[in-house]
């Protein structure tokens, strides 16, 4: 994920994962980022926002297998 692309809409939209602009949309509404959010900058994003854009990301590239750990 490139912090200086200009929408998040390239992140899980047309540019990466060939979505259209309403799932790109809902998939980033099920990982708790909110509308507003959707078209401001990734380098304005708080960093738990950036997160949440990293996660749908993920969840795009639909990986068979996801392994989550905690530190700390």
């Amino acid at each position: 994920m490139a912090l200086d692309d200009n929408e998040l809409f390239c992140i899980v939209g047309q540019g990466k994962y060939n979505l259209d602009y309403q799932d790109a949309r809902k998939m980033l509404g099920r990982f708790g980022l909110p509308g507003y959010a959707h078209t401001i900058l990734i380098s304005d994003l708080s960093g738990g926002q950036k997160s949440r854009v990293a996660f749908a990301d993920l969840a795009c590239s639909r990986p068979d297998v996801l392994i989550l750990v905690c530190v700390g």
